[in-house]
């Protein structure tokens, strides 16, 4: 790992975690991380009512990028959810919802330099690739594909 490190031009080899979601026992899901140096997991997050997935580790292996789903009845359906694309910080232990929608999104994708995340959005029946530049806050996402 180190000699990839070094070939990479990187100067720290990145944290090697895998962040992975579990049934919370409530019809929710929490996100939890397993680390591969020393072999133990831990829970990140306790949300009720809340159901995250697609998570994914940024290159430097400092964050996590997760979908959290807020599911607004007792049972959940896609016109009473809203949908948060939030980002975990492994270092503070602090997480940040840089934005949340009415219309599902998911599979959240970090840039190469860990600047942007682009992510999926279904509207209005169609898919469309969302990035989102997350050195700028409050900065709209740039919408870069469309489908069907």
């Amino acid at each position: 790992m180190v000699l990839l490190a070094v070939l990479a031009g990187c100067d720290t080899v990145p944290r090697q975690v895998l962040p992975y979601v579990m049934s919370d026992g409530a019809g929710g899901t929490d996100l939890y991380l397993y680390d591969l140096e020393n072999g133990s997991s831990t829970q990140l997050t306790r949300t009720p009512k809340y159901r995250e997935y697609d998570p994914a580790v940024d290159p430097d292996g400092k964050r996590i990028v997760y979908i959290a789903e807020k599911m607004k009845g007792q049972s959940p359906s896609k016109e009473q959810s809203l949908y948060e694309l939030t980002v975990y910080d492994l270092e503070t232990g602090d997480d940040f919802e840089y934005t949340s929608f009415s219309a599902r999104i998911f599979s959240p994708v970090w840039s190469n330099d860990g600047d942007s995340v682009a992510y999926v959005v279904e509207r209005d029946g169609k898919l469309q690739i969302d990035v989102r530049d997350l050195t700028v806050q409050g900065k709209a996402a740039t919408t870069i594909g469309f489908g069907s």
